[in-house]
């Protein structure tokens, strides 16, 4: 899968980047997932096993990201994936 945005940049991962991605619907606290919710898709720390309320969290110094939040009872979405590994061009960002 290759990365579009910068919301994971304190992770390394950087617009044209390359990750690997298990293809899963099961994740820990703290894994870095793919999400598809709705009819989009997006990479994002799986912080906490809330069934009810979840809180996809990006890892960026930019102030514009924030939380993805999820209702479970009423919004479709689901675990795609879990990354295993990345080809990067670029270190994390210095301000995270």
């Amino acid at each position: 899968m290759t990365i579009r945005g910068d919301s994971m940049s304190c992770v390394g991962y950087q617009t044209g980047d390359i990750i690997a991605v298990k293809r899963t619907p099961d994740a820990s606290d703290g894994d870095i997932v793919i999400a598809r919710i709705d009819a989009d898709v997006t990479v994002e720390v799986l912080p906490s096993d809330r069934p009810d309320r979840i809180e996809l969290q990006p890892r960026s110094s930019n102030p514009e990201h924030k939380a993805v939040v999820i209702d479970a009872q009423t919004v479709d979405w689901d675990i795609v994936g879990v990354v295993v590994g990345a080809m990067t061009g670029a270190p994390p960002a210095a301000r995270c």
